[in-house]
């Protein structure tokens, strides 16, 4: 008890008595003590004594024995020595017998003891056939103990127990090494010389033929191959495991059971080793299995029996190698069944891989694997007669039809996507032309990109794959994997030309549709978007070019792979194929049936607009069409041979409903991309327009002419003509001219011609021409986009007598390297002048007209504000991105 506590718990008295009860008790103990050691002193004397009585009596024994052996060298010597001594080495002999053969069972019983320590400590070291041999020799052993004779009579078993409970612990090894060599067997990677032992212990312990042990081979092979397919594992790790299998057990066949030929040199190369490790085992001329226990330093060697020392193990039957003609079929055999067993196993493993470039790596581990085992070639000569291919025998096909279901989908998904967007444009009309060809395109380079993979493993195989001391045979298998990279060049060829045509015959039917439908703002829209897609797909995707042949694909993967060509090669620059001409084709012809189809029903349009607002059989028709005409002073001749000046008018400016149609009509073309259009498109438009608008001149002219007050006038006639020529000489262009248009064209320029004075017609025949030249120069940049090339160089290469003044507006006509349109004209004070001028002649006009409709009588030129505001309008409304 601590005193902290001691005071926290008592008071002073208490504490006081505590104390002098403590100084009680250590008197009374100190009492005891002293008697206790009194008491023991005199047991201590005692037993003093006793030790010195001991040491007399054993002076005293040691006394008496040496006066025994004193009589008994006397007795020697006496005359009765002879006939004791015989009796007396009798016995001993006997008895040295008797312990003799107790020398002999405690030897061997020693065998038993120190077994298995020894054999536990083998088995730990691999050395399985050390560890065989003294199981072996202790099994000997203890068959020795219980069947001998000697020992049998003499009920040895009973005396000692110990032999048989050793026995007991040592039985269970025969489990254990068979264990041990079925275990040893199912490592998938087994070199020959770690199943050597475990397959001589197998041997001898069941006294198994070479031919029977090469049995079990194949089937615990067999064993192990069905062992590796687990779906915790990735598919690269298992198609690996299987290579190594099928090599390994291959190469230990070959190592352990093939016989020797003497005549080869082998280089080291070793084989029959299992029969050559028994004969070693079960021969006499090696030391036998006791000189594994180190007996030889130990007494207990001398008296271990011969039946022991010279023990060894032994087979029953007659030991035979095995011959190439048991082997070659057997192992066919073995191969036919595990590609029937596992070839669905492995393309199911195949079939969770996504990616070519997955199976790009997938196929180099196995080229690593393949390359592992060298002389595969022999091995093969000798095990099949032939040569073989685990990759072009196993894998090769799954690793092509995987390929080509990859590279299918990968283009399916690709060209779906792309259907998606153009579904998704047609009805929602959102996505950009542009956006929808770089996806395709994206997606194909991804693919293409993919592929790659196998072209770079070709590349490093040849390069930098062969060490020094590669073999043929690796160089050879090197070089028959980098050939199949033009079997997945043609897997992708196939899959994009069947989904691209199939994309293009896609488009086609949306198109026949569009066309059965009404003519709406929304069925426009689409069609345009079709024939802007087809011809972006057509110019905007080069990596199609490259998928659509295997050469264009080898040469662009080649060039790809290379990373100093990387920077500067595009797929722009390869040169087109064949088959992507005829898809091209394809493409710009369903791009011009679009915009021919969506040309059509503008045309119509325009006409009917034209239809309405062309009125030849009124004055407030002919106010509306006509413009300001142009004063030529011409001088004349008259009867009396006198000069005389005379102010002629004719047409320069077309009429203003063409102008203002054929003006609305170029904004929608130029709204959607017409500037970008195909030549041949855009004759076709300006060929259909020139034959709607000519049709409606024949039917005007026809109904004036059927009219009893309705005869054209020759004001009339003169704008006709103007009008007429001028749109042939906008409007035709080299090689879209026809029997019809050649046909309308000359019957209403003769009817026109017919209601004009001839006297005027040879009088105005050369300014109108030139007037015809001058407003279709200045109508370039209005009506351009509907002019044929050659006829815009041949308006732009006219100078002079055509243009001067202010009507010279710029130099653009002078530059060989000009625009292809000239700026717009700019307006001039005699211009202004004219207008107020033919204003003032034309006086008949009601005045209801002169604000409403002033816009009309003005020049195209004067309106074009109030035009481009329009058309911008009606631009943005169209939405078509182009």
């Amino acid at each position: 008890m601590g005193t902290d506590i001691l005071f926290e718990n008592h008071n002073i008295k208490e504490i006081q008595e505590i104390e002098k009860k403590l100084r009680n008790d250590i008197e009374r103990k100190k009492e005891e003590l002293r008697q206790m050691v009194g008491e023991r002193y005199r047991d201590l004397m005692e037993a003093a004594d006793t030790i010195t009585e001991m040491k007399e009596i054993a002076e005293s024994v040691t006394n008496c024995v040496k006066s025994i052996e004193d009589s008994s060298i006397h007795l020697q010597n006496s005359s009765l020595q002879n006939g004791i001594l015989s009796a007396i080495q009798e016995k001993v002999e006997k008895k040295k017998q008797r312990n003799e053969l107790l020398y002999i069972l405690a030897s061997q019983i020693k065998i038993l003891m120190d077994s298995p320590i020894k054999i536990w400590s083998y088995m730990e070291n691999k050395d399985f056939v050390y560890a065989l041999s003294l199981f072996l020799l202790a099994r000997h052993t203890h068959s020795m103990l219980l069947l001998d004779p000697i020992y049998r009579e003499r009920n040895v078993a009973s005396m000692f127990p110990i032999i048989n409970r050793q026995w007991t612990s040592i039985s269970h090894f025969k489990h254990l090494l068979l264990q041990n060599c079925h275990t040893v067997l199912t490592v998938q990677g087994s070199e020959p010389e770690d199943v050597a032992g475990p397959l001589c212990c197998r041997c001898i312990l069941l006294n198994s033929s070479l031919q029977q042990i090469f049995l079990e081979i194949l089937d615990v092979r067999k064993d192990v191959l069905s062992s590796i397919f687990r779906p915790e594992k990735s598919a690269k790790d298992q198609i690996c495991e299987f290579v190594t299998v099928v090599q390994s057990t291959f190469k230990i066949i070959h190592v352990l059971l093939y016989p020797e030929d003497k005549n080869e040199s082998n280089n080291g190369y070793r084989t029959n080793v299992l029969y050559k490790e028994i004969l070693n085992l079960i021969s006499k001329e090696k030391p036998g299995p006791v000189s594994l226990l180190d007996f030889q330093s130990s007494p207990t060697f001398k008296f271990l029996p011969s039946s022991i020392t010279d023990f060894r193990p032994s087979l029953t039957l007659t030991l035979e190698p095995c011959c190439a003609e048991f082997l070659r079929p057997k192992c066919k055999d073995w191969l036919n069944y595990i590609q029937e067993s596992f070839q669905t196993e492995l393309r199911s493993l195949l079939n969770y891989v996504n990616s070519v470039q997955s199976l790009a790596l997938i196929r180099e581990a196995v080229f690593d694997k393949l390359c592992e085992v060298k002389n595969w070639d022999k091995i093969c000569n000798d095990l099949l007669n032939q040569s073989f291919s685990i990759w072009d025998s196993f894998l090769k096909n799954c690793f092509w039809e995987r390929i080509e279901t990859i590279v299918n989908e990968q283009v399916k998904s690709a060209v779906e996507f792309c259907e998606k967007d153009v579904e998704e444009t047609l009805y929602k009309i959102g996505l950009k032309t542009e956006n929808i060809c770089k996806n395709l395109d994206d997606q194909l380079e991804s693919v293409v990109k993919d592929i790659s993979y196998f072209s770079c493993l070709q590349s490093q195989q040849q390069e930098d794959s062969f060490p020094k001391d590669s073999t043929n045979s690796n160089q050879k298998l090197a070089k028959e994997l980098s050939k199949d990279a033009s079997g997945i060049y043609k897997y992708l060829t196939q899959a994009v030309e069947k989904h691209l045509f199939d994309s293009s015959s896609y488009i086609e039917t949306n198109l026949l549709y569009l066309e059965k439908e009404d003519d709406t703002y929304e069925n426009s829209c689409r069609i345009i978007f079709l024939g802007h897609l087809c011809y972006g797909i057509g110019n905007l995707c080069p990596h199609i070019n490259c998928t659509l042949s295997i050469e264009t694909l080898t040469k662009y993967i080649e060039r790809y792979d290379k990373p100093i060509s990387k920077m500067t090669f595009s797929a722009v620059s390869l040169k087109e194929n064949e088959l992507w001409k005829v898809l091209k084709k394809k493409l710009l012809d369903l791009s011009a049936s679009a915009f021919q189809l969506w040309s059509k029903y503008q045309i119509q349009h325009v006409l009917n607009n034209i239809n309405s607002d062309l009125v030849t059989s009124s004055a407030e028709g002919l106010l509306k069409a006509i413009l300001s005409w142009d004063k030529v002073e011409i001088q004349e001749e008259s009867e009396q041979g006198n000069a005389v000046n005379s102010v002629l008018r004719i047409p320069q400016h077309i009429s203003t409903p063409v102008a203002n149609s054929l003006f609305t009509f170029c904004c929608k073309l130029n709204a959607i991309g017409g500037y970008a259009m195909n030549s041949d498109v855009r004759s076709f438009i300006s060929k259909e327009l020139l034959i709607g608008l000519l049709n409606i001149y024949k039917q005007k002219i026809d109904a004036s002419n059927e009219g009893f007050n309705s005869r054209l006038l020759q004001v009339q006639s003169l704008q006709l003509l103007f009008d007429v020529q001028f749109l042939v000489g906008l409007l035709v262009h080299k090689g879209n001219t026809c029997d019809t248009i050649s046909t309308s064209s000359q019957y209403i320029i003769n009817t026109a011609i017919s209601h004009i004075d001839p006297f005027d017609m040879d009088v105005f025949s050369v300014p109108l021409q030139q007037n015809i030249k001058k407003a279709l120069q200045k109508s370039l940049s209005l009506f351009g986009l509907l002019a044929s090339p050659d006829q815009v160089s041949y308006l732009n290469s006219i100078k002079s007598p055509l243009m001067s003044g202010q009507m010279d507006h710029n130099i653009m006509p002078c530059c060989n390297t000009g625009s292809r349109f000239p700026l717009l004209p700019l307006s001039s004070k005699s211009s202004i002048v004219t207008t107020n001028e033919s204003q003032e002649q034309f006086s008949a006009q009601p005045k209801e007209l002169d604000g409403k409709n002033m816009t009309s009588r003005l020049l195209p030129w004067a309106v074009v504000g109030l035009e481009i505001k329009r058309c911008t309008r009606e631009i943005l409304a169209y939405g078509i991105a182009v």
